[in-house]
Parts: structure tokens; sequence; C-alpha cells
């Protein structure tokens, strides 16, 4: 039986391979919170006019989080901000500074299997089940699109 430090020394190492060969936030980027308050354009699915970012899709629309997997999910929809200054919302997730394609329609984004509520408390996994997904660009929230989780 593998002991619980060489066990935690064998999970370090993946995680360093795994964000290795993919791009990973920092942990001033990711922080757990809970999503702010919907604006009424977020409630309504957004639109143009306001200028609220509207999520289309999520593809794909379940991910496993396992030992050596990296589940990304791509936010399809309009209205993000290419720079970067995208909020991702994934249940009590945030990822902070993300940015979208030039054409403000596609957002890439890693989902962490583990993630820290402050600088505190130990990591915690995010647990199997449904979670809403929402992005905030300009100060504005977009509707929301709900992400499965699985173990």
């Amino acid at each position: 039986m593998i002991s619980f430090r060489r066990a935690l020394v064998l999970m370090s190492l993946l995680v360093v391979a795994a964000c290795r060969s993919a791009p990973r936030e920092t942990a001033e980027q990711v922080e757990a919170t809970t999503p702010p308050a919907a604006t009424p354009a977020a409630t309504t699915g957004g639109s143009a006019a306001t200028g609220a970012p509207v999520i289309t899709s999520l593809v794909p629309d379940q991910v496993r989080l396992a030992a050596n997997t990296i589940s990304e999910i791509v936010v399809h929809g309009t209205g993000f901000a290419p720079t970067g200054s995208n909020i991702v919302h994934v249940g009590p997730i945030v990822l902070r500074d993300v940015p979208a394609n030039a054409a403000g329609t596609e957002i890439r984004v890693v989902v962490p299997a583990r993630y820290t509520s402050n600088a505190e408390a130990p990591p915690r996994p995010l647990f199997p089940g449904s979670y809403p997904v929402q992005v905030e660009s300009r100060g504005l929230m977009s509707n929301s699109v709900m992400v499965k989780v699985t173990s």
C-alpha cells in the first residue's frame, strides 16, 4: 500500500506535468467565491443591445476530473472581451483574467480538480455534480449554462 506522503508527492508531480502541458491560472487568478448577482441581461440570456456576454454552448458539456487528465471546456457565445478581462465562474470556482478569441466568441478554460476558498484553507476538490458556468465581461454577467462534472 502506498503511503500518504508518497501519494502526495506523486500527485504533485502529476500536477506539475499537467501544468507544463496546458496553460494554467495562477493562485491569484483562481479563487472560490459566490458568483455575483445576475444582471437583468443575464437573467434574460443577455443581448447585444445591453453589451452583456451571452453563452450559447459549452463543449464539452460534461468533464471528467481524474488523475492525469486535463479537463478543458470551450465556452461559445458573444460579447466576451478578447483582451483577457473576462472572469469565468464554474460553480464555486472563479477564474480571472481569461482571454477570449479575437472575435470575442470563444473562451477556453481548464476546469481545476481542486480549488482554494482562501489562503488559509487547503485546496478542496470539485465534487461530481452539475455546476453553472457564467462569464463576467466589462462588469456585465452572462446567462448560466450547466456543466456536468464526473470523477
